[in-house]
């Protein structure tokens, strides 16, 4: 039996893979003038430096895609360069069309318009483009501004709340619609991260597509709240699913749709962790080490939790056994991946293997049995 039941979750585990492998990411566009700390604020975000940061002043003019496939990343993130603050109308112009149009097949999902409290002034070149932008509906519920460097603020945001003052007022002055706009205020220590989360769950709530939404929560690092929640969200999902699966007795060595409710269960959880961006390992290497642990844990477990399965009706498993063995699986996969980010933001390398070891994960689904 439990031979059966672990090569079919290793079989359904390539499949599900394989036809996921190339899924469309979210992206996010990060508008704004020369020298707001843009690419400082993806850093942040979304770590590993890949957009690079430089007080050179910018060589080329244009729209830029940071992240994505290239990447191994599941998210495109577009920055702008080289634009000054006598360049209003041309940023405007170049910057409408990669909204309305996206950039090398990427439809932007999210736009974030920074500006650097540094500067101690809103920019005329800011008040034009936003003026501009806004203006337009399509665009506007997508859009939200983000203050940075926040650490030259006073301790009360006077400079946050003079800008935010002066953005209204300006924006009303020309009746361009403002309700539901949002600011955000962020600096560059992740010590003192101040709106960052508010930013990212605002991001998220703005995605409409589910996919897209459990990418970006995916590519975030600092939140790691709400790549909780969404993994709660998916495994209440496919608990419900496993019930109804199970709502007439099934083999339980040999249940197909209930292993491909549980690995897809699986999969989705590691994708909201993102583990392979704390390790060097591949995120489909991560994937083939849970997997290969799951397989075991759960025969043992149910073996211990529901005993009589073995020998009532020739080992068949029924929708409140396979509700409740769903939801301790995800439960427990969900809380050791949790840990895995919580100690890789703070600097500490654990070993996946470790982690996802079968005795570790059996201790976690009895912890949430129900």
């Amino acid at each position: 039996m439990a031979d059966t039941y672990e090569q079919n979750l290793q079989n359904e585990w390539e499949k599900y893979r394989n036809e996921n492998k190339d899924k469309i990411y979210p992206t996010i566009l990060i508008a704004g003038c020369t020298g707001t700390g843009k690419s400082s604020l993806i850093n942040l975000i979304f770590g590993d430096g890949s957009a690079m940061t430089s007080d050179v002043k910018p060589e080329t003019q244009g729209f830029h895609i940071y992240y994505g496939k290239n990447y191994n990343r599941k998210i495109n993130l577009i920055d702008s360069a080289g634009y000054e603050t006598n360049q209003a109308n041309t940023y405007y112009t170049e910057l409408a069309n990669v909204i309305r149009h996206g950039l090398e097949d990427s439809p932007i999902h999210v736009i974030w318009y920074c500006i650097s409290i540094a500067n101690k002034r809103i920019e005329p070149f800011d008040m034009e483009v936003l003026i501009k932008i806004l203006g337009e509906e399509s665009i506007r519920n997508r859009l939200c501004i983000v203050f940075t460097k926040c650490d030259y603020d006073t301790d009360n945001s006077d400079i946050a709340n003079e800008f935010r003052t002066t953005i209204q007022e300006g924006l009303f002055r020309n009746n361009v619609a403002m309700r539901g706009l949002s600011f955000f205020e962020t600096c560059n220590n992740i010590k003192f991260p101040l709106q960052i989360n508010d930013l990212i769950a605002w991001s998220a709530a703005a995605i409409d597509d589910a996919d897209l939404r459990r990418f970006f929560i995916a590519a975030q690092k600092t939140n790691l709240d709400v790549k909780k929640k969404e993994a709660e969200d998916i495994i209440q999902i496919a608990t419900v699913a496993a019930a109804g699966i199970g709502a007439i007795p099934i083999p339980f060595s040999d249940a197909p749709l209930l292993v491909a409710a549980q690995v897809k269960m699986v999969s989705d959880i590691l994708d909201i962790y993102e583990l392979s961006a704390y390790t060097s390992i591949s995120s489909k290497l991560v994937g083939d080490i849970v997997i290969s642990q799951i397989g075991k844990s759960i025969v043992r477990y149910i073996m211990k939790m529901f005993p009589g399965i073995g020998t009532i009706l020739g080992a068949m498993i029924n929708g409140a056994v396979a509700s409740s063995l769903t939801y301790a699986l995800g439960a427990a996969i969900s809380e050791i991946c949790y840990r895995f980010n919580s100690n890789g933001l703070d600097g500490v390398v654990l070993d996946v293997r470790t982690l996802f070891d079968e005795k570790s994960i059996r201790l976690l689904m009895d912890k949430y049995k129900k």
